[in-house]
């Protein structure tokens, strides 16, 4: 294991049915206690349908519910402290990845200007689908169909959408030239 996820990140990928592909991109992917309390716990009290389909990722071993050490606890304290802007899901993710080494998945603002202070290695959930179709992990027609589900839930900018479709296409193409 060796990436984590937000509660943002989480939630947005569960509706559309994107964790087995967050799984296959990154591998077993971390839940860190307050982002399971926020998405599976209160996504419960609230009548959510994410909570089931979180569960049914972590019985699948596409997501694992990690425990953080002494040292990250003191790091989110520390981070609660100077940036208290971000919820305690987003600094426990963020002292995970910062510890541990691992990606962080965040879609937040905040939380993705405190990683690049930080120097700590993120990605957003809108170009996981291209990185896996450039690793061959997600194929042309799946990647495309999940851009834009993706994009339809965050309310991504067309444009954007747009150039992310066009670079798969077009390696797509290239691709299929190169193929015998």
């Amino acid at each position: 294991m060796n990436t984590v996820i937000d509660a943002s990140s989480l939630i947005v990928m569960a509706r559309v049915n994107g964790l087995e592909a967050v799984h296959g991109v990154y591998g077993p992917v971390a839940l860190t206690p307050a982002v399971f309390e926020e998405v599976v716990i209160s996504g419960e009290r609230l009548g959510k349908t994410d909570p089931w389909i979180v569960k049914a990722a972590i019985d699948r071993g596409w997501l694992r519910q990690v425990v953080l050490s002494s040292e990250e606890e003191s790091l989110v304290a520390s981070l609660r402290q100077e940036y208290r802007v971000l919820g305690l899901g987003e600094c426990q993710a963020l002292a995970c990845a910062e510890q541990r080494h691992w990606l962080l998945l965040v879609e937040e603002r905040k939380a993705k200007a405190v990683a690049r202070a930080r120097n700590v290695a993120y990605s957003i959930i809108q170009v996981t689908p291209f990185e896996g179709y450039l690793s061959g992990k997600i194929v042309h027609n799946h990647c495309l169909e999940l851009m834009e589900r993706i994009a339809t839930a965050m309310g991504t900018d067309l444009a954007v959408l747009n150039a992310l479709k066009a670079a798969v296409s077009a390696i797509e193409r290239e691709r299929k030239r190169e193929s015998p």
